[in-house]
């Protein structure tokens, strides 16, 4: 789905895989050409719980080939990510 109106409004358009994929790629490219990679920041905290979803190495490479920022994951999710194995028998 792609936003068609302001953010917050609800209304959106359908679009296909491709379409998002190359919208995205788009935008990555603009981003970079602009500011540089590091200007984009990929983000993933126990706080989506991205543990449970395995997204903790989600899109790893990409972010590696194309240089963007590295986040130094905190507190919060060093303390979420035991708390959901304690929680879940994992740990």
């Amino acid at each position: 789905m792609r936003r068609i109106g302001p953010k917050g409004s609800g209304e959106f358009s359908r679009i296909s895989w491709d379409e998002a994929l190359d919208e995205i790629a788009e935008r990555f490219r603009d981003v970079i050409a602009r500011d540089g990679a590091e200007a984009i920041w990929p983000i993933a905290g126990s706080g989506c719980m991205g543990l449970i979803q395995g997204i903790y190495g989600a899109g790893r490479r990409l972010w590696n080939v194309l240089g963007t920022s590295r986040n130094d994951y905190n507190l919060c999710t060093i303390a979420g990510g035991f708390g959901t194995g304690y929680t879940l028998g994992d740990n």
